[in-house]
């Protein structure tokens, strides 16, 4: 019954939401250059990274559609183990949308080139995915990514 209300829910997103996501995504992100240059970040360019998951709700604070919007992107860094930030919450804390656009942003990291490397093959990301199962993200989310990436 869970899994069911689970693919209702995401059916039952509007297009105006995943709009929203995508535009507070692109709002979100840190500095082109973090994003290129080789080596370690600095304390200060981490921090900067954490603080993304915040910036949605400057676009999103008081439109009552938006509101989980607002929490996909609070909570797109906690992973499943409670090892992620930024208030380290487990299993079904984390939302449904969370969950999945955190996934998303590691794969468009692997796939997407960089400076210091080449980009990684889908399928390749996806193998590399499917190994942060119960550390980073729940199996289900994992095996329906795979089902629309092939």
């Amino acid at each position: 019954m869970i899994r069911l209300k689970r693919k209702v829910m995401i059916v039952s997103l509007s297009l105006s939401t995943f709009l929203v996501m995508g535009t507070a995504y692109a709002y979100s992100e840190g500095p082109d250059y973090m994003f290129e240059k080789e080596g370690k970040l600095t304390e200060f360019e981490f921090e900067v990274v954490q603080e993304h998951c915040f910036m949605a709700k400057e676009l999103c604070e008081g439109i009552p559609d938006f509101q989980e919007v607002e929490k996909a992107f609070l909570y797109h860094h906690e992973k499943v183990d409670g090892t992620g930030y930024p208030y380290r919450l487990t299993g079904d804390q984390i939302p449904l949308l969370s969950q999945m656009l955190g996934l998303v942003e590691v794969f468009l990291a692997m796939t997407t080139p960089r400076s210091y490397r080449q980009a990684t093959s889908p399928r390749e990301a996806y193998a590399e995915i499917q190994k942060l199962v119960g550390h980073a993200f729940r199996a289900d989310i994992v095996d329906a990514f795979g089902k629309v990436i092939d």
